[in-house]
């Protein structure tokens, strides 16, 4: 396989320091794990890892939490009391 592509990406310096000092005790460079991520998302057809982004409905869920719009219970036999309340 020629290596003719060059890909350049911002990254803030004490990320690239941190990730540059874990990939050295494992013997790889940062282009060594790029080019790995790269080879494995071209041949899987996605990412060689989980991307934890939070979806519609989660992200609902989190701004309900943050302006205190949730409900709580002080114990778990209340919480499915509560959760059975409607059957």
């Amino acid at each position: 396989m020629t290596t003719d592509a060059v890909v350049r990406a911002r990254i803030d310096k004490k990320i690239k320091d941190q990730a540059a000092q874990v990939l050295e005790q494992m013997g790889l460079t940062l282009s060594d794990a790029i080019r790995l991520m790269m080879i494995r998302t071209a041949a899987d057809k996605a990412l060689p890892f989980k991307v934890k982004a939070p979806n519609a409905a989660t992200k609902g869920a989190m701004k309900q939490a943050k302006a205190g719009r949730i409900k709580t219970a002080p114990n778990s036999g209340r919480l499915m009391a509560d959760l059975n309340a409607d059957d």
